[in-house]
């Protein structure tokens, strides 16, 4: 994770990034995309199902489980980022 507060953000020309704001200190956290990536694989893999299956779940809205479900939720738009 990268601290925006530290002045020198690694945001280039292709790269994923999102930011949490943490209002008690008004510091932003910056995800890399190697920190989704880690985020993705996780969901994944708490839930059994690979990316290709769980959009599957979502197309259908028949998810196997409610982790499934909640996997959708957090990674459904980060696809991309499921290799």
């Amino acid at each position: 994770m990268h601290n925006a507060a530290d002045g020198d953000a690694p945001a280039g020309e292709g790269q994923t990034m999102t930011a949490v704001a943490r209002e008690e200190d008004d510091t932003v956290v910056l995800a890399t995309e190697e920190d989704l990536r880690q985020a993705v694989r996780g969901a994944l893999q708490r839930c059994g199902l690979t990316y290709q299956q769980l959009a599957e779940q979502a197309r259908t809205g028949r998810f196997s489980s409610v982790r499934a479900r909640l996997a959708w939720v957090a990674i459904g738009d980060l696809g991309h980022l499921a290799t």
